[in-house]
């Protein structure tokens, strides 16, 4: 998967460090702002067969039942979304409350290539993002299964 970072924002690379389990979000961005925290994060090879609604639910459930956001994260909606090389996408909507009972919002867009099995995923999430800023973002995703590590 590649993007560009929203503009008019620094956004700093997270380092990764370590070994890193197969199926792990391996890039991460992160916008640090005391009022508006963001981060985006890639998954380059979801544990998934090639479909990317069963890869969406996993991510769903992870953001649902761990403590990895909050404990009130919770799906609001998934729907078919185009990203050009992918031949099936879906994208799913959650909401999640941070410690001081801030809303934050974030999208899941998964991407899946039926011929090499590969299955990708990108997240933007954060406090004060709006489904405007979402929608915007996910028209910069591209998927090519071959760069897929």
């Amino acid at each position: 998967m590649s993007f560009e970072a929203p503009t008019g924002e620094d956004w700093e690379q997270v380092p990764v460090e370590g070994d890193l389990p197969d199926h792990a979000w391996t890039m991460g961005l992160h916008y640090n702002s005391d009022e508006t925290p963001k981060s985006l994060r890639v998954m380059p090879d979801v544990d998934s067969r090639p479909d990317a609604s069963t890869a969406v639910s996993t991510l769903i459930a992870v953001c649902r039942f761990t403590d990895v956001y909050a404990t009130d994260c919770r799906d609001t909606g998934q729907e078919a979304a185009d990203i050009p090389g992918s031949d099936n996408t879906v994208q799913a909507d959650f909401t999640y409350s941070d410690e001081s009972g801030d809303q934050g919002l974030g999208r899941f867009w998964v991407a899946a290539d039926e011929d090499s099995g590969v299955v990708s995923a990108v997240e933007y999430a954060g406090i004060g993002v709006d489904e405007a800023e979402l929608d915007a973002f996910g028209e910069t995703i591209e998927f090519d299964p071959g760069n897929a590590e």
